[in-house]
């Protein structure tokens, strides 16, 4: 649909007139030799078409040319809806009913030469992806655009000492420059597992060292993407 055809004839500086309706042209009908097809899905569209030119016979026969509109294929949907924000990569899903799915994901127009959808799409930062459907005998699909955010990251905390000897009884904090977020820690050596927070210990006051003590410290918060892990230990001196 919205195809563009263009009609040639062989003598020279004779005019074309057409018409897209089935009827017999005239010199009153549409003038030119670029014929725009526009119809409904699965619709025939007949060109009929005559060329005059100055001091010849005029035409008693026309030429007849019947295309039949394609079906247009759906566009594109996504398995994450268009304006989400992740807070940590994710995969995002493309599906199609049928064809092709080929994509951009830097805001361009997609075209047969852009990247064919595989598998799925990783979202590390924010970005655009714009995806069409192509099959044979098929109008290709209008595009769809996703547009995804990606959230700003809790900062890490800080211990108010840096890792080496204290002396008994010293008492170390935790803090974090994100306000409202919520600092997680463990002491058996065990990695931060946020889907197991009942393993963890959420940091309320200072803590006082009077052993050896290794810390994985985290802080979160809703619709931002967790800290990096904070490392630090400590060994105690010994009492004289």
């Amino acid at each position: 649909n919205g195809e563009t055809i263009y009609l040639h004839t062989d003598m020279s500086d004779a005019t074309i007139y057409y018409t897209t309706d089935g009827s017999a042209p005239t010199e009153s009908s549409h003038k030119g030799n670029k014929v725009t097809i526009q119809g409904e899905p699965g619709e025939q569209v007949t060109v009929m078409a005559m060329a005059i030119a100055e001091g010849s016979e005029k035409t008693t026969s026309f030429a007849t040319f019947t295309y039949t509109i394609m079906d247009k294929l759906s566009a594109p949907t996504s398995s994450v809806p268009d304006g989400a924000i992740f807070t940590k990569a994710s995969a995002v899903e493309l599906k199609a009913e049928k064809g092709r799915i080929y994509y951009t994901t830097d805001g361009t127009e997609p075209t047969t030469s852009s990247n064919l959808y595989k598998k799925s799409i990783v979202i590390e930062g924010p970005v655009t992806i714009k995806a069409m459907v192509v099959a044979e005998d098929l109008q290709q699909s209008d595009v769809s655009t996703f547009n995804y955010g990606f959230a700003d990251q809790v900062a890490t905390p800080v211990a108010n000492y840096a890792s080496g000897e204290l002396e008994m009884g010293t008492k170390v904090t935790f803090t974090c420059e994100t306000e409202g977020a919520t600092i997680y820690y463990r002491t058996d050596g065990k990695d931060i597992n946020l889907s197991r927070k009942n393993e963890l210990e959420v940091y309320i006051e200072p803590i006082t060292i009077n052993q050896a003590t290794n810390f994985k410290v985290i802080a979160v918060k809703d619709k931002m993407q967790d800290s990096n892990v904070l490392k630090v230990g400590y060994t105690v001196k010994e009492p004289v």
